[in-house]
């Protein structure tokens, strides 16, 4: 019985060492083989992806001046945030094309740039106006198809207070509306 006894803890001794030695001498081997063989590949895809990059990028250079032309007309939709005065000329002469009297100022509220649902830099400008309804909406959807990237965020149309003397054109309105200017 003792031998036999000793032959299952020496059977039992044995199972255990080479349980070990399958985990110290196999499977961490393996699974750092694993792991190099993952940072491998990851490397091998960061160089075919730098690479591509580089390619694009050396196409871009080679087409830049193909793209210059476009490149500028884009340029030109955005307003330079440290001088405006373009943009403000621009709602002021278009006011003036459809016989508005303008006011156009960057609103208090809003002299830093705006950041909105879309992050982009913004200016808030106010323009308030006074003339015919027809030549007010003209001027609004001249706004929004003009040559910068604009949204009316706020357009209020009201009639003008009668004073004590009588108006001959019913047609007259006050435009007061909110613009929110894209920048560089």
């Amino acid at each position: 019985m003792k031998n036999l006894k000793r032959v299952y803890v020496i059977i039992a001794s044995f199972f255990i060492i080479i349980l070990f030695m399958i985990v110290f001498l196999v499977y961490v081997p393996l699974k750092e083989v694993k792991d190099y063989s993952h940072a491998i590949f990851l490397n091998k895809n960061r160089d075919i992806f730098l690479s591509l990059q580089d390619k694009q990028l050396h196409n871009f250079k080679n087409e830049y001046a193909n793209y210059k032309p476009n490149l500028d007309e884009i340029d030109l939709l955005f307003i330079d945030p440290s001088n405006p005065v373009k943009f403000i000329e621009f709602l002021e002469k278009t006011a003036s094309q459809y016989n508005l009297l303008a006011d156009v100022a960057i609103a208090s509220s809003n002299v830093k740039k705006e950041s909105s649902s879309s992050d982009l830099p913004a200016i808030i400008f106010s323009v308030y106006a006074k003339g015919n309804f027809l030549d007010i909406i003209k001027f609004s959807e001249k706004l929004e198809t003009g040559p910068y990237l604009v949204e009316i965020q706020n357009l209020k149309i009201n009639r003008p207070e009668q004073k004590t003397e009588k108006v001959n054109n019913d047609n007259q309105v006050e435009l007061s509306l909110l613009i929110r200017a894209i920048t560089r």
